[in-house]
């Protein structure tokens, strides 16, 4: 997710956001309705896949496909775990994750300006 300046990482991580919040939204209303089976998974990959073309965000297709799986996984080992608690978890990981991308290169760019005093080493 880390980019070459503050635009495009602000833009990737903003995609990944969508990206996974497409998949945790499939992922938590697949759960309402139905209990986790390989077949429905599939099924809620594709509809995800599908989603994230008409949301004009297919390079994090995958990305919302490998969330909706593993919202779904997580629920067939925590079969009592509230879908949408699931799915915000992984929602707000993905969160957490992005921030800090966004953080690391807000303070690795300050650093890298030509003349800034850091950089510079006393003669």
């Amino acid at each position: 997710m880390l980019q070459a300046s503050r635009h495009e990482t602000m833009k990737a991580s903003i995609l990944r956001l969508v990206g996974t919040f497409v998949g945790a939204l499939v992922g938590a209303i697949y759960l309402l309705l139905f209990p986790y089976n390989i077949w429905g998974m599939s099924l809620a990959v594709g509809v995800t896949v599908l989603l994230s073309q008409i949301l004009h965000v297919p390079d994090n297709g995958r990305l919302a496909a490998i969330t909706v799986v593993i919202v779904l996984a997580f629920s067939a080992g925590f079969p009592d775990l509230n879908p949408w608690a699931n799915a915000g978890l992984r929602f707000f990981e993905s969160c957490i994750g992005a921030s800090i991308a966004v953080l690391i290169v807000f303070v690795w760019l300050n650093q890298e300006k030509p003349g800034n005093q850091s950089n510079v080493q006393k003669q």
